[in-house]
């Protein structure tokens, strides 16, 4: 009994040091491998890290993977936090940002540049100065708007100080991502409702948004993202399967 007693023991002394930095490691591996094979390498001190994008599974939504990484910061190293604290925050475009486009609704705010691989198609058919594609982007955002908080009932994704919610243009196309929502902060300190923002792809050409290129990638994804800023205005601590399973549905109830 004795001998069992100081295995026990031993077991439990281990368990206490061992497996807490075993899970940390593998947090920092996973996150570092995630964001690496979707924008390339990161070094982290001497190593560098990076993971083959053939031959993964390809997702739609990356909100789960932003939600995850904010979620596990600080179980993060120091060196690993260095390497991803720019997806953390707001984007960076690829040419000086245009006046943001307030949606007609005033809903939301669309965040564009004109030059270089973020810019949106250029057309701009009525002659007032903003890509005609900005303008569809925030109409169809007013409409998703209208559906989810007019009929269907939800609250608004909450903003800081009621002004017009973030969307970022932006080419996603070499992550294959269509779009992803992230949060910010929290309404009220020690709440669980977050305000949050959200990058899109700058017009769903690329073929690899097949066969919903175009204004029916837009809307897919309106419906999908804007339904995820809701969440985080319920509750920031949401169960991810649940958040996408109800985003994907919405589409649907949205745009039939």
């Amino acid at each position: 009994m004795t001998g069992i007693l100081q295995r026990t023991f031993f077991f439990f002394v281990l368990l206490a040091f061992f497996p807490f930095s075993v899970l940390a490691a593998g947090l920092d591996d996973y996150y570092l491998n995630r964001f690496a094979a979707l924008y390339g390498s990161h070094e982290r001190s001497a190593l560098v890290v990076s993971a083959d994008r053939a031959g993964g599974v390809e997702e739609r939504c990356l909100t789960p993977l932003y939600h995850g990484l904010k979620r596990d910061w600080k179980k993060l190293s120091s060196d690993t936090q260095k390497a991803l604290a720019k997806y953390l925050a707001k984007p960076t475009l690829s040419g000086p940002e245009a006046t943001p486009f307030i949606s007609p609704q005033g809903h939301f705010q669309i965040h564009y540049t004109t030059s270089g691989s973020d810019a949106p198609p250029p057309a701009d058919e009525n002659g007032n100065g903003v890509p005609d594609w900005v303008e569809t982007v925030a109409w169809e955002f007013d409409s998703v708007y209208s559906r989810e908080t007019g009929a269907l009932g939800y609250n608004p994704a909450p903003t800081p100080s009621g002004t017009p919610y973030d969307i970022y243009l932006q080419d996603l196309a070499q992550a294959k991502e269509f779009g992803h929502t992230q949060s910010v902060e929290p309404i009220t300190p020690g709440f669980n409702s977050f305000t949050s923002f959200m990058v899109i792809d700058n017009d769903f050409a690329d073929l690899i948004y097949a066969p919903f290129t175009g204004i029916k990638g837009l809307q897919i994804t309106a419906a999908h993202e804007y339904h995820h800023a809701i969440q985080f205005g319920y509750n920031f601590f949401f169960d991810i399967w649940f958040a996408e399973a109800t985003a994907t549905w919405i589409e649907d109830e949205v745009y039939d």
